[in-house]
């Protein structure tokens, strides 16, 4: 048994980028054209796999499942329970725009993923077992700021959650 997915995904957002890239200051122009510039982003995500049941179907081993007793039964059953899998996608989110700390636009989030293994059904059909490995690449993610981010923030701002020794907001909040 195989499977195909296909889907594509679409979002346009508006901002303004209201600190100059070149100098890296605010330019106060731009905070009143919010929504001047549309991006568009688009992308696919694909969804692939594949089901083998390999002993299904033997006319023998059917027999002995459907009309035999004890130990034979259950060997029979479990070997046409038998059965591989393996899937694999790639996946796109479309996300809002966001620029990192030297103001370059962010790519959106992407990932791949691929997944196989093995599982069985026995004792007409009242237990299954499988056991599945993935292996998940996240390429792109917004799930976090990370460590650069966090600390740059950290310096002038109160970042809750951080333990560093020195911050401009507390150093700020004891001079009074």
């Amino acid at each position: 048994m195989t499977t195909f997915g296909q889907r594509k995904d679409r979002v346009t957002t508006r901002d303004n980028l209201a600190t100059n890239p070149v100098f890296g200051y605010l330019n106060e122009v731009n905070l009143d054209n919010f929504g001047g510039l549309p991006r568009n982003r688009s992308g696919e995500t694909t969804t692939k796999g594949v089901v083998l049941k390999p002993f299904r179907e033997l006319s023998f081993l059917s027999n002995v499942a459907q009309n035999g007793t004890g130990l034979a039964r259950s060997a029979a059953e479990t070997t046409r329970g038998f059965y591989t899998y393996y899937n694999t996608s790639n996946s796109f989110q479309p996300a809002d725009t966001a620029y990192n700390l030297c103001l370059q636009e962010l790519p959106n989030p992407t990932g791949q993923s691929t997944e196989y293994g093995f599982g069985l059904s026995m004792f007409d059909n009242k237990f299954s077992a499988r056991v599945t490995h993935h292996e998940t690449m996240q390429v792109h993610t917004r799930s976090g700021i990370g460590v650069v981010a966090t600390r740059a923030l950290a310096i002038d701002f109160d970042n809750s959650g951080q333990n560093l020794t020195f911050g401009l907001f507390d150093a700020a909040t004891g001079w009074y």
